[in-house]
């Protein structure tokens, strides 16, 4: 799944908890936009549970 939203405060943390448990299992999970889109910490769950199977970003939050 690719994602091209805009960094602006409506869409901090876009994809959390909910909305990758929505995602198909073993997705791959690409960012294009900017970290703060992405809940990190749910991220990483999900990346050890193998519900997203990897994940493609062109930076992190932090």
């Amino acid at each position: 799944m690719c994602r091209c939203i805009r960094p602006v405060t409506p869409n901090h943390q876009a994809r959390n908890t909910d909305t990758i448990n929505q995602m198909k299992d073993g997705v791959i999970l690409i960012n294009v936009a900017r970290g703060k889109l992405i809940d990190e910490p749910a991220l990483a769950a999900a990346l050890q549970s193998s519900e997203v199977r990897n994940r493609r970003a062109g930076c992190l939050q932090q």
